[in-house]
């Protein structure tokens, strides 16, 4: 996921509307869980820990991402998310 602005600051809120527009959308479906594995996070049976895959992986998965993270130039921010899984 990403989000875009002029400003960090704009940048930090289009991001914070992606964000919880997919949990709203993925948790309304039910889909939440199976997508997350689908892009390479893992998850414990119980849901318990749940590990973000590394930039490594993700370029192995996704040949476009690394074209976009090695020649475009941006910013890249990372925040905790915590979340209760039902």
């Amino acid at each position: 996921m990403c989000g875009c602005g002029n400003t960090k600051l704009k940048a930090e809120e289009s991001f914070n509307i992606v964000l919880e527009e997919y949990i709203r959308y993925t948790t309304e479906n039910n889909t939440l869980i199976a997508d997350l594995e689908n892009h390479g996070w893992k998850i414990t049976k119980k849901g318990e820990k749940i590990t973000q895959p590394k930039i490594s992986e993700l370029f192995k998965r996704n040949n476009y991402l690394e074209t976009i993270f090695n020649r475009c130039n941006f910013n890249k921010y990372s925040i905790p998310v915590k979340m209760q899984l039902v």
